[in-house]
């Protein structure tokens, strides 16, 4: 193949696998899904493209949407937890409950355990013996252990994030002792089997700088690529005086834990303070699977509303005044940040949320850490209309400039060609 390959012109068509734990959906409810949808969008445009993916009941009625595209799409059904009868949830439990032993026993960290399917195994090695690929991607550190069942082609690990990063995190921020023990040994282990996983493939890459020197530094490895994600930009965004005055929102899939911890804390420290000094506010939240917790502080909130599921994001984020994330969990960049941007709206967020992302500064976004400050932040934007608008539109211009589809797709498919002859 690679006799082949440095014959070839450089604008010759690849022919490339993708291989995601979620749909790469939209409507997924998180922003690997959006990312990867997009990415698959674009690329298929001048590449052949497959996807092998996990999907359970809700996205498998996605899937029509996905198959749109001018790409090869394989679903592997898989169970998540749900609102279902005992039977399934009992089913679940069982499931979960031998994963977490094989992690136990292996000294895998849980997810790469919980991701371990036979019938992905099973699709994968099949998919690589009947067809020839140029390059096989795999996404996210949980699906690296399939990189044992690809039998040819150059294999690629995407990292959305570095794993041990947001494990690290986790364990800092853990309250109580048999949690915080937990997380800690969660830590371990993906300290122990992230550095020889990502050694098995023939190129990594990251979304990231601070990820490509933070997995550097730790593995060892000579070189790791930084693929940053593209994002659409929509139509000119509204003036202030065309957005909801003193309205917030908030989005994130709220069955993960960085945003469910985001929007707890939101709701019960950040968002008391804001409405002391502007009485008029609103906080929406937009988001998947609310916890029982999250409900019951915006329960007592008339000023709190939480959407579950919403169709079209882009009205609300044209809709609202401000667009707040107190981010203090996970890794990797922030495709709600990245979106929030690209449509205009002003933004108030952590060290966490900016993490990794290019071209930002206090022109353009607002960044604190503590609850007091990031309400403060929020309050002058609320107070001011035109600073508001101008940190938006100068926020939508960062993105312009260093994500936009079209030089992203060059520069991956570039970075293709070159792992292809070497």
């Amino acid at each position: 193949m690679l006799e082949l390959a440095e014959k070839e012109p450089d604008n010759y068509t690849l022919k490339i696998l993708f291989i995601s734990p979620y749909l790469a959906h939209p409507l997924s409810g998180h922003g690997g899904g959006v990312y990867m949808y997009d990415m698959l969008r674009h690329i298929s445009r001048e590449h052949t493209v497959s996807l092998i993916c996990f999907a359970d009941a809700r996205e498998m009625k996605l899937a029509p949407d996905l198959r749109s595209l001018p790409i090869t799409v394989q679903l592997i059904p898989r169970m998540r937890q749900t609102h279902s009868g005992r039977r399934e949830a009992l089913a679940l439990f069982l499931i979960r409950s031998l994963q977490l032993l094989r992690s136990v026993f292996l000294w895998q960290p849980y997810y790469v355990s919980k991701f371990r399917h036979r019938g992905m195994a099973r699709a994968i090695s099949k998919a690589t013996t009947e067809q020839h690929f140029d390059i096989i991607q795999i996404e996210y550190a949980q699906m690296g252990q399939y990189v044992e069942q690809v039998k040819q082609g150059k294999t690629v690990l995407h990292l959305i994030d570095v794993a041990f990063r947001p494990a690290y995190r986790y364990y800092k921020e853990a309250r109580s002792l048999f949690p915080k023990a937990a997380m800690y040994v969660e830590w371990c282990r993906w300290m122990c089997y992230e550095p020889r996983m990502v050694r098995t493939f023939d190129a990594v890459t990251t979304l990231t700088a601070p990820d490509q020197m933070l997995l550097q530094r730790l593995t060892g490895l000579p070189r790791v690529e930084v693929l940053p994600p593209g994002v659409d930009i929509p139509e000119k965004a509204p003036a202030a005086a065309g957005r909801d005055p003193c309205s917030l929102v908030f989005v994130g899939n709220l069955a993960q834990t960085p945003n469910d911890d985001a929007a707890v804390w939101l709701c019960s420290e950040i968002f008391p303070i804001i409405l002391e000094n502007s009485p008029q506010a609103t906080l929406l939240i937009i988001g998947r699977s609310p916890s029982s917790a999250l409900r019951s502080i915006a329960e007592k909130s008339a000023r709190i509303k939480i959407l579950d599921f919403v169709e079209t994001l882009s009205e609300y984020l044209f809709q609202c005044s401000v667009f707040i994330a107190p981010l203090r969990l996970g890794g990797g960049i922030k495709i709600k940040i990245l979106d929030a941007l690209a449509h205009g709206i002003p933004v108030v967020t952590t060290p966490v949320g900016v993490e990794g992302i290019s071209g930002l500064n206090s022109s353009n976004i607002r960044v604190a850490r503590k609850a007091s400050s990031l309400a403060a932040q929020t309050i002058e934007l609320l107070n001011d209309p035109a600073k508001a608008e101008s940190l938006g539109r100068l926020g939508q211009e960062a993105v312009i400039k260093h994500y936009s589809w079209a030089p992203i797709i060059q520069r991956t498919v570039e970075f293709y060609q070159h792992i292809l002859r070497n």
